[in-house]
């Protein structure tokens, strides 16, 4: 009797596995990256190194004038770290949304990286790999951190111009 109602099936039923994550490597163009990891390394990340850079020359300077030399070359070794480290995530941010890395070079005519902030990844696995791991608190913080010190920033830059009024 084939027909037993208590045999096994026999069919193959495995599932996909629509909860795998992979870690996201900053410095590596392979992957995903989410909208708030991208807001953090992509933006938040480079304006305060370069940031620091621009203030770490900046003491340099006014501590001695033989010091400026060091401080230029901080300063340009700063931004090429942020620079590099800011293409990598827009690869990867690219990857979410199931685009080649390529479109990174759209940033030469237009601001393609806010575009990258309002576009939702792909939910689950696409052509770059499985979805990214779910962000940790440092990293809102970080994205969260980017409009309140661009504000700064962009006060810090207009107060002399408003002390004249």
């Amino acid at each position: 009797m084939d027909n037993n109602v208590y045999q096994a099936p026999e069919s193959d039923i495995t599932t996909l596995d629509n909860e795998a994550t992979q870690s996201v490597k900053l410095f590596n163009s392979d992957g995903r990256m989410g909208r708030v990891r991208f807001v953090c390394y992509a933006m938040t990340i480079p304006f305060l190194i370069i940031l620091g850079a621009l203030l770490f020359g900046g003491l340099l300077a006014l501590i001695h004038d033989g010091l400026t030399v060091i401080a230029i070359i901080a300063g340009v070794i700063a931004y090429l770290i942020a620079i590099v480290g800011s293409i990598f995530a827009n690869i990867q941010r690219c990857h979410d949304i199931n685009i080649s890395g390529w479109f990174v070079l759209l940033n030469i005519i237009v601001p393609f990286s806010l575009v990258l902030i309002f576009i939702p990844g792909t939910k689950g696995e696409n052509q770059y790999g499985v979805k990214p791991e779910p962000n940790e608190t440092i990293h809102w913080v970080g994205a969260w951190a980017f409009p309140v010190v661009i504000f700064l920033f962009i006060g810090l830059l207009m107060t002399p111009f408003m002390l004249n009024f």
